[in-house]
């Protein structure tokens, strides 16, 4: 199913859940509210999945739902999930504990405009921000860590890749997620110095991707995506289909 196939399929849900919280804030139950504890997070997860913005509030709503609850009703899945939702949202409680406060109002001052997006990278054991100018860049990889290795290996030996490759800009990004594992992208970047992971700050900003298949392969001109691939071939070969679209859109 394509992105905007799944947010059209939320969005209505997510509309009734953001009513249903704050018109029966003060009267649901302790079951009603761990529920739309769980709505929340499906709802947050499906939309970062598919870089789409919800048109609601899901970390102030959460916190406001587990306010409501007693201390003896706050379970240790109400706390896992509210602290989930903060990291999938990067909301400033995250980014202080990542010491990212400052830089990241830094290099989104002042707004950015269409097409570019606040990334995050590893340099020198510590996440910094960065502007990214998608202007600038021929193919985004939208990829795990894990999952982008093997394609990543292939790729750097096949000679036609490297030859259909040769003096575009790519950039390996990892979709905001619950999960970030500094020591995951010291290794990659390790591996592969000349594209070093670059983490989305948030989803929404990269306009057009599908982030919810990986590796996902963007082609992109002028800062917007022209022609994509999804997946990558269970023999380990370089898929056939995506060496077509990078002859199809060959640098003139």
């Amino acid at each position: 199913m394509e992105a905007i196939d799944i947010h059209a399929l939320i969005a209505p849900q997510a509309l009734a859940c953001s009513t249903e919280i704050t018109t029966r804030r003060k009267t649901a139950t302790i079951a009603q509210r761990r529920a739309q504890l769980k709505a929340l997070d499906t709802l947050s997860f499906y939309a970062n999945a598919t870089s789409q913005n919800l048109p609601l509030p899901v970390v102030t709503l959460a916190e406001s739902v587990v306010a409501d609850m007693n201390e003896a009703a706050i379970d240790p899945e109400a706390t896992n999930l509210l602290e989930e939702l903060h990291a999938e949202n990067r909301s400033s409680e995250w980014l202080g504990r990542m010491q990212l406060t400052d830089e990241v109002q830094a290099s989104e001052e002042p707004v950015s405009p269409s097409g570019v997006v606040t990334t995050l990278v590893l340099i020198n054991g510590r996440l910094r921000s960065r502007r990214l100018d998608l202007a600038t860049v021929d193919m985004v990889v939208v990829a795990g860590c894990h999952v982008a290795q093997r394609a990543a290996e292939k790729l750097k030996e096949d000679p036609k890749v490297q030859r259909l490759l040769a003096g575009r800009r790519v950039v390996w990004m990892q979709p905001a997620g619950r999960t970030l594992e500094l020591d995951e992208l010291e290794q990659w970047n390790a591996k592969f110095p000349a594209t070093p992971m670059h983490v989305a700050l948030r989803n929404s900003q990269w306009v057009g991707m599908d982030l919810t298949a990986l590796p996902t392969f963007h082609v992109m001109k002028d800062g917007k995506v022209v022609a994509s691939h999804r997946g990558w071939s269970r023999d380990g070969a370089t898929p056939g289909d995506l060496l077509r679209m990078l002859k199809r859109h060959r640098r003139r």
